[in-house]
């Protein structure tokens, strides 16, 4: 804890929009982690989208694990639009998708069967108003499922997605690979 606290950027961590205002050239890689924050607000947020469209432009590594790959669909032209559909189940999320940077690649997110075992009366409890893997589908991404907690990661191109935490030692390897690719 000590050492953590002696870095004062970590004090005072910059904003999605100071990084846009800022410009995102002295990045080398962009992480984003999982849980159900990228399903909650991350995944309308115009900056971050910003942010993947300028990674995705230059060809940068982006690598995501987990619930986390939802926040591609932040790269929408319009994804208040996308996900309000979604939610409301009414066919229209699909054509909502035109120029989404990430259309045809191939992904993977933290899968049906696994939110569903989450939600069940022995998981988590409560349910998501939409599965990620439809969410992306739906977009024009294709989405690759392994088995219910096993490793898997996707590599499409500057996008590397891991489906859940069983991925994490397996997605670590691939993305640092990939970060060290661009020195």
């Amino acid at each position: 804890l000590e050492y953590a606290q002696s870095f004062v950027q970590l004090k005072h961590p910059k904003t999605l929009a100071s990084v846009v205002t800022e410009g995102t050239k002295g990045y080398v890689g962009l992480f984003v982690p999982g849980g159900h924050a990228p399903m909650a607000d991350l995944i309308k947020d115009k900056d971050l989208g910003k942010i993947l469209a300028s990674f995705h432009d230059s060809k940068r590594p982006t690598g995501i694990i987990c619930h986390g790959p939802i926040v591609l669909l932040s790269a929408l032209p319009d994804s208040n639009a996308f996900v309000t559909s979604l939610v409301a189940n009414d066919g229209k999320a699909n054509s909502l998708a035109d120029n989404w940077p990430y259309k045809g690649y191939r992904m993977t997110v933290f899968s049906t069967g696994e939110e569903q075992q989450l939600e069940g009366p022995n998981g988590l409890g409560g349910n998501v108003q939409f599965y990620p893997v439809n969410a992306l589908a739906e977009a024009g991404g294709h989405v690759d499922s392994a088995a219910n907690w096993h490793s898997n990661v996707v590599v499409d191109r500057e996008l590397i997605t891991a489906q859940q935490p069983m991925s994490a030692e397996e997605f670590g390897n691939v993305f640092v690979a990939k970060l060290k690719t661009r020195k």
